[in-house]
């Protein structure tokens, strides 16, 4: 997990950092974000909102500790 939720929302899991999956398949870097419905996924309810994105392992930007970022628009 690159980009996680783990440490910045204080969740048991999704770390930046953290490995996930039983080694047997392609590694990959992952970005996730639960956007909205945390709860609601947890109690098995619907209409939760995230998103996920892979990429070849060590292609994704790791911005370590950092949870938020500005954007700068040229």
């Amino acid at each position: 997990v690159v980009i996680g939720e783990g440490e910045k929302d204080e969740a048991p899991m999704l770390f930046n950092g953290e490995r996930v999956g039983d080694g047997t398949g392609a590694e990959v870097d992952i970005a996730v974000d639960p956007i909205d419905g945390t709860t609601l996924t947890a109690n098995g309810m619907t209409n939760a909102i995230a998103v996920l994105a892979a990429a070849e392992r060590g292609s994704m930007f790791d911005p370590s500790a950092v949870f938020y970022m500005d954007k700068l628009v040229t």
